[in-house]
């Protein structure tokens, strides 16, 4: 019994990035039972539900967050369960930064 994995993910862990509306995609690979819809996968955003758009042919999964991200850390969860109940769960904590500005004006 082999669990779903996920693989070439749009975001990695401990990395910042600037995008505030940062596109969240990554493909899921379920070799035996397959996942059965997006009612399958949970992945949620600082504990806030993001709306899934899954293609189960490719196993692309695509979201954003809900509203634009605060400065600072986040913490992404993705819990995926098979067919055949094997469950995959992984944790990524990440940041954003706020843009550098070179036209600040000076006092």
């Amino acid at each position: 019994r082999l669990a779903p994995n996920v693989t070439m993910m749009s975001i990695a862990d401990n990395k910042s990035y600037y995008d505030r509306m940062i596109p969240i995609t990554f493909i899921i690979e379920d070799t035996l039972s397959g996942i059965e819809d997006d009612q399958s996968i949970l992945v949620t955003l600082d504990n806030e539900w993001l709306i899934p758009e899954y293609e189960p042919k490719s196993g692309e999964f695509k979201t954003q967050p809900n509203n634009p991200l605060s400065i600072g850390q986040h913490r992404l969860e993705i819990m995926i369960s098979d067919q055949a109940g094997n469950k995959y769960q992984k944790f990524i904590d990440f940041n954003i930064k706020e843009l550098p500005t070179n036209n600040r004006k000076k006092p």
